[in-house]
């Protein structure tokens, strides 16, 4: 046998030598050296190749990276800087918003004590003018009880004063109205046309950084959207182009991972004690749930048995990878990795964090808020005018109210007699209230005792159903045990008519238990049904009642308050007419009359109100009366259902044993009637066999002769044949043991060619893969380049910009180079 290096090393050319020149089959077998050369060598071209290329990969990634990293570098510097100059200017804006506010408030301050100032000269006016005319009033009296003669000339002067007066005010209010409003509609001008001119700028101004954030946000979401995510295809490109170098290295591990596989390609570690076929017999026992079971089983078993093959074939994938990557020493790629996938998640936070400033400032700030202040601050200044208006129609009013106030003395008379009549008219409706109280209280009693009259019959008409139940439960268990017993002693004799009773008694038990319980359901149901309705007609007439009694309270709260208003306007009478103390002393005796017969009247409330919470914990008890009930009634339907289960498993029992009884008499039939077949066979059979031992025997007295001679004859050729065939097989078993190990050895090149073809497939279709994700990103860097040299100018004054320029700038002529260099032409 040869070893398996040699195997190995050659197995290429003698793949090839047996495809192209099958006759020269010994010049093989003397040029094995040249073949192990041949071989070695295609190998360690096809290493350096790889090699190569893994050297070329790394350095055009190590690149992009760098490149990368650069632009990545500028735009979050160029985006900081955008965001923090955004933020500057907001501020700012905010800054001269608050200014322009406080400068409003304070002209509205100025405004207001303007006004108030307005408001006290009005007053004080108006009260001078009062005390003047009183004076004058009184003068002119004196006058007259003392100068009669001079009468007419201080009723002349008196009125020439007034008029004047009267003027005077009108010329004050029609020049303080006039300044008033042009100062307003100036201001107003000029706040808004400040205002709109500032947020016009502004909101031009924000729309453009908005603009170029939106646009940053775009060129980081196409740098990252550019990242190549074929990372792990790369990683097991460069293990499947290394494969065969590490299986020279290691060649005794891949066999014994390669022995778990048979020549089928299935793993004997997962061949279990499963047989491959099944007899029925052997399931004859089990029922449709214990198949279904005894396969359930079957197949977690082997689902179990997969996984675990799984798991181990898994484990020894991994430990050879860690040794491959040992070797390999791809720490320095995983660490790129790393900072690649570092990089892109900073990308990614930087998106994310210019996202949520754009969604945040998605609308900016507009004109509305000012010009709710400003509306805001125009309805002020319309309420204050307003108000001085109705202050001075007000004190003119007050001026008429004095002269009605003798008159409204009446009125409040005749309210007082009223209020006095309608305090009689509520003492009876409270009379009445008492009185349909005493009746609703006699009416929840009366409930209150028939409700514990029908719940305890209720209860005992479910207690003796139950006992009821129960005996019958009994006496069916009884007359189960007796008909079990009958048809297992007389099964053998009288199984069909025993089947047929068993089955009618049973049905009829059925049908009486169903009509009994449905009787005593549909009892207990309508029984409840009735309470509940009585609960309901209750429960709305309490809260008639309880409205009744909030309307009262309501119209008792109604007058209570009139009756406060009635004090305030007493006392106000009191300050300003001295002369009507007699009538006010009255009046407060009577009000302190009224408060007693209030006060009477919230204890008779409170009484009721108490009646009432007795009646609501009489419901209460009523309620808990009932829940306790229906448990008693669940228990019970409870106990009904557990004999209805024990009755079906009762049932269950006896058609389990009906049916065993069929099918001991149907196999003991069958028994009986193949007997008879065999008996009926085997007569046949021995008189068949005495026929035919008849025949032969003369048959065979005939042949004997005949074959002695043919023996003898056979014997002889058969010995030439044999030692012809000795003599062959010696000279051809050095033959057949070459071509076994030719067949081994053509089966494992194939296997390798195969192997090597589908690497170089999978290489070749990720190497066009790199090569076209290195056209996009030369073709993205290129536009990048592009536009950031539109900006240069600008761009000159970020640190490492113009570094990162002139790089790009050189990959791009140096690939342009490269690509005039390589062309066809």
């Amino acid at each position: 046998m040869e070893s398996p290096e040699l195997v190995e090393g050659d197995g290429i050319l003698d793949s090839y030598v047996s495809v192209s020149a099958p006759t020269a089959f010994v010049p093989m077998a003397n040029g094995e050296t040249a073949s192990e050369n041949l071989g070695f060598s295609m190998l360690d071209d096809l290493d350096s190749y790889w090699e190569d290329i893994n050297d070329r990969l790394i350095v055009s990634r190590l690149v992009t990276e760098s490149v990368i990293k650069g632009m990545v570098t500028a735009v979050e510097q160029e985006a900081a800087d955008r965001i923090a100059a955004v933020k500057q200017e907001a501020a700012d804006g905010i800054a001269a918003k608050e200014l322009e506010l406080t400068n409003l408030k304070a002209f509205v301050r100025f405004q207001n004590l303007d006004i108030d100032e307005i408001r006290s000269m009005n007053y004080d006016g108006s009260i001078q003018s009062l005390k003047s005319d009183s004076e004058l009033s009184k003068v002119g009296g004196v006058s007259q009880g003392n100068e009669s003669e001079n009468w007419n000339d201080v009723n002349t002067t008196l009125d020439e004063r007034q008029w004047e007066k009267d003027i005077q005010d009108k010329l004050k209010t029609m020049v303080l109205r006039s300044s008033i409003q042009t100062s307003v509609e100036d201001f107003e001008q000029r706040v808004w046309s400040e205002n709109a001119w500032y947020l016009d700028s502004q909101r031009v101004h924000l729309k453009e950084k908005f603009s170029r954030i939106s646009d940053i946000r775009i060129e980081l979401d196409a740098i990252l959207k550019s990242f190549p995510h074929t990372e792990t295809g790369q990683l097991a490109s460069q293990g499947s182009n290394d494969t065969d170098h590490f299986h020279r290295k290691s060649l005794s591990s891949s066999i014994t991972s390669l022995s778990l596989w048979n020549e089928n390609g299935k793993l004997e570690g997962s061949r279990t004690d499963i047989p491959e076929t099944y007899e029925a017999a052997s399931f004859s026992h089990l029922d449709r749930e214990g198949l279904v079971g005894h396969f359930n089983n079957i197949i977690t078993q082997m689902r179990r048995d997969h996984e675990s093959t799984v798991q181990q074939l898994t484990e020894e994938f991994f430990s050879l990878k860690r040794e491959y990557l040992k070797e390999r020493g791809s720490s320095s790629a995983h660490k790129k990795d790393k900072e690649f996938d570092a990089l892109r998640k900073r990308i990614s936070e930087v998106v994310l964090k210019l996202d949520d400033f754009l969604t945040e400032n998605e609308n900016p700030p507009s004109s509305g808020v000012d010009a709710r202040d400003l509306n805001s601050f125009k309805n002020r200044l319309d309420s204050l005018l307003s108000e001085n208006h109705r202050l001075r129609d007000s004190v003119m009013a007050k001026k008429e109210e004095v002269k009605f106030l003798t008159n409204q003395l009446a009125i409040s008379a005749e309210e007082k007699l009223q209020h006095s009549l309608i305090e009689a008219n509520m003492v009876k409706t409270i009379e009445g209230l008492n009185s349909d109280l005493v009746v609703a209280h006699v009416e929840n009693a009366l409930v209150h005792d028939v409700y514990k009259c029908t719940l305890t019959d209720v209860i005992r008409c479910v207690k003796c159903d139950k006992e009821e139940s129960d005996l019958k439960m009994s006496l069916m268990q009884d007359i189960y045990d007796v008909i079990l017993s009958g048809t297992a002693l007389n099964a053998d004799i009288d199984s069909e008519s025993g089947v047929e009773d068993s089955d009618m008694e049973q049905l009829i038990v059925q049908e009486t238990f169903e009509i009994i319980f449905r009787e005593a359901l549909k009892d207990a149901e309508e029984n409840m049904k009735q309470l509940y309705g009585e609960y309901l007609v209750e429960t709305e007439n309490r809260k008639a009642v309880e409205m009744n009694l909030l309307e009262i309270e309501n119209k008792l709260a109604s007058e209570v308050e009139d009756k406060e208003r009635l004090k305030q306007e007493i006392a106000e009478f009191l300050k300003t007419l001295e002369e009507k103390e007699k009538s006010v002393i009255d009046l407060s005796s009577k009000l302190t009359n009224e408060r007693k017969r209030l006060e009477i009247v919230s204890e008779e409330l409170n009484k009721s109100r108490k009646k009432s919470s007795e009646q609501e914990i009489l419901v209460c008890q009523i309620t808990e009366e009932l829940e306790e009930v229906k448990g008693q009634l669940k228990e019970s339907l409870l106990q009904i259902d557990e004999d209805r289960v024990n009755i079906k498993k009762l049932n269950e029992e006896l058609n389990q044993t009906l049916q065993d009884l069929k099918d001991a008499n149907e196999q003991r039939k069958m028994a009986v009637a193949l007997s008879q077949e065999k008996q009926t066979r085997f007569l046949l059979f021995e008189s068949k066999e005495n026929e035919l031992r008849k025949q032969m025997e003369t048959v065979v007295s005939e042949f004997q002769g005949m074959f002695s001679g043919f023996e003898s004859k056979v014997a002889g050729k058969i010995q030439a044949i044999n030692s012809r065939f000795e003599n062959s097989v010696s000279q051809l078993s050095p033959l057949f043991k070459k071509a076994k190990l030719l067949k081994k050895s053509g089966r494992m090149y194939q296997q390798r060619l195969e192997r090597k073809s589908a690497d170089l497939q999978m290489a070749e279709a990720e190497v066009d893969l790199l090569g076209d994700e290195v056209d996009k990103l030369l073709s993205l860097l290129e536009k990048i380049y592009i536009s950031l040299d539109h900006y240069s100018p600008v761009l000159q004054h970020y640190p490492g910009v113009v570094e990162i320029l002139k790089l790009i700038r050189r990959e791009l002529t140096g690939e342009s180079m490269k690509t005039k260099q390589f062309s066809p032409c």
